[in-house]
């Protein structure tokens, strides 16, 4: 079995830019449960993340445009995504430590959650 990536190494865009995907290295959460009389829960997880936060395979792209914007991970190769990198470098790890104080309802479809402000 293949490990989950810990560090993700950076991706040398056709443009020539590199895209430093740091930010999705894996990283520790940690979330308090407080309930009224008790101690808290403290729960500490290690979170990991895909080549899917980053990768999309379009049906519009020619093969060539897609082996120029391959990206080879251990587990799998799929074209790199400007428009998913930039949505993941924005609002994921942040939005992954704010579930807490977020509230979270299932939508169905599997392991897919929306992400309300818990202050509505």
């Amino acid at each position: 079995m293949k490990q989950e990536v810990e560090k993700w190494r950076p991706f040398g865009h056709p443009d020539g830019d590199i895209r430093d995907l740091s930010f999705l290295d894996a990283h520790q959460a940690v979330y308090v449960q407080h309930h009224e009389g008790k101690e808290p829960l403290e729960y500490r997880f290690w979170v990991t993340y895909s080549l899917h936060c980053f990768t999309k395979d379009y049906e519009h792209q020619t093969n060539e445009e897609k082996q120029s914007l391959m990206y080879h991970a251990p587990k799998e190769s799929r074209p790199f995504c400007q428009h998913r990198y930039n949505l993941a470098r924005i609002h994921l790890k942040r939005t992954i430590l704010a579930l807490p104080e977020s509230n979270v309802i299932h939508a169905g479809y599997g392991s897919y959650a929306v992400i309300g402000d818990a202050s509505n």
